[in-house]
């Protein structure tokens, strides 16, 4: 998408801008050929791409997909009439947790794939009120830390290394943060009986 610069003192020549007032700047129809191309290039039907930041302060009406590749930061109320749904993120445990093994920041469902026994997962850093959704691929089992085992708990568990272990017959753990200090986590198995997660431990 074009987008027409606008005229400044410091674009525009002495012999062009009369007076010094960029207001005396004579335009050219190719401006205004420019102008008017940017307006249908934001009003046509045709999918448009943005490489900036977007600021918008009035009310925006989309008709069409939204693909958002980057974050996004919405800091009003948001009202989705037909619903939200989060994708899966796909997490492979590994020996010490770090690297496909690290559930990342904003994650709601991940999907869960331990090849090995003992294999650990970790969750992101705390943040209140996030929930995040634990779906085992497999019924291997894992083992389940907080970013900072020693201070930040599971089920009020801490321990250096501390992790709670996730029975290979849970099929979906729910981990809810209440707090900056701590995850209440519990199991479900194929058909449906909750239970508690231990408490991480060392």
């Amino acid at each position: 998408m074009a987008r027409t610069a606008k005229i400044t003192n410091a674009n525009v020549g002495p012999r062009q801008n009369v007076g010094g007032n960029v207001g005396n700047t004579p335009v050219r129809a190719q401006d205004f050929n420019d102008l008017a191309g940017d307006y249908v290039s934001l009003s046509d039907a045709n999918a448009q791409s943005i490489a900036s930041a977007v600021t918008v302060s009035g009310a925006a009406a989309l008709s069409s997909t939204l693909a958002v590749t980057g974050d996004s930061t919405l800091t009003g109320a948001v009202t989705a009439t037909a619903g939200v749904q989060s994708a899966a993120v796909a997490i492979v445990a590994t020996a010490d947790g770090t690297g496909t093994g690290t559930i990342p920041a904003g994650t709601s469902v991940a999907s869960i794939v331990c090849g090995a026994a003992a294999r650990i997962v970790i969750l992101p850093a705390p943040v209140i009120g996030n929930i995040i959704h634990l779906i085992e691929t497999a019924t291997t089992g894992y083992e389940l830390r907080t970013s900072a085992p020693a201070s930040i708990g599971i089920n009020g568990g801490t321990a250096s290394n501390g992790e709670s272990a996730v029975p290979g017959a849970t099929t979906y753990t729910r981990c809810v943060c209440v707090s900056a200090t701590n995850w209440i986590c519990n199991t479900f198995d194929a058909d449906g009986d909750e239970a508690k997660l231990e408490q991480a431990a060392a």
